[in-house]
């Protein structure tokens, strides 16, 4: 699997496929790619194309920086944009 600390993409792909009760090649097959693929990137092996996480994100409902364990890439972002936390809608 990937590096330790927060699940990293590959834990989280994983619990995801498998909290639906799906096989890789079952996953694959719903975002038109390979179970080899699938495995790759549940090991930490590769990294999927910009389209496939559009696809996986699609799939399974979920935010990609979640999804590729960077969610400081939103703070960053906040922090740079100098808008006020109210029109934010949420705290840091």
């Amino acid at each position: 699997m990937s590096a330790p600390g927060p699940l990293g993409f590959g834990e989280r792909l994983y619990d995801l496929r498998t909290s639906r009760g799906l096989s890789q090649n079952q996953l694959a097959n719903e975002i038109d790619c390979t179970g080899s693929m699938v495995s790759l990137w549940e090991k930490g092996a590769n990294f999927p194309a910009f389209w496939n996480l559009v696809e996986i994100c699609k799939f399974f409902g979920v935010d990609m920086d979640w999804l590729t364990g960077m969610p400081y890439v939103r703070n960053e972002l906040r922090s740079h944009l100098k808008v006020p936390e109210q029109l934010l809608g949420e705290t840091i």
